[in-house]
């Protein structure tokens, strides 16, 4: 899943062990959160990364809810066809499979793939990567 995180921002959690980072980033969620709102650029990428640390460190279940919310803001901001949207959904599956939410991960892949059908076509590498999760998904 890719997550947009300045430089700075990259140096200065690289020295911090993994429990402290993930403070740090919730704590910056909450400020983006109070002083941009939720459906903001930036409250989105640092959501994002909380979930990516979540997801990181094993803890499936807990990375879902802020996935949800990255999902649910990119819808509002980009639509449902914008890649950034479809990738934020593609996270959410593959954490959804991850914390053996299979029969979410494959109604959230099966609404992928109907979608980037309808707005790409059958043969689009966008709809090829949502079917290619779904068939991971369904063997």
């Amino acid at each position: 899943c890719m997550v947009h995180v300045s430089d700075a921002g990259k140096a200065m959690l690289a020295d911090v062990v993994p429990k402290q980072r993930l403070e740090i980033v919730s704590r910056r969620v909450a400020h983006l959160e109070g002083a941009r709102g939720r459906v903001h650029v930036d409250t989105v990428a640092a959501v994002e990364y909380l979930a990516l640390l979540l997801h990181g460190a094993g803890r499936y279940d807990d990375a879902v809810t802020p996935l949800q919310q990255a999902v649910d803001c990119r819808l509002a901001m980009n639509g449902k066809t914008h890649s950034h949207t479809l990738t934020a959904q593609r996270c959410l599956g593959r954490c959804l499979k991850d914390a053996g939410r299979l029969e979410e991960a494959e109604e959230l892949f099966r609404l992928m793939v109907e979608c980037c059908e309808n707005a790409f076509g059958h043969h689009d590498p966008i709809t090829l990567l949502a079917l290619s999760d779904l068939s991971k998904l369904v063997r």
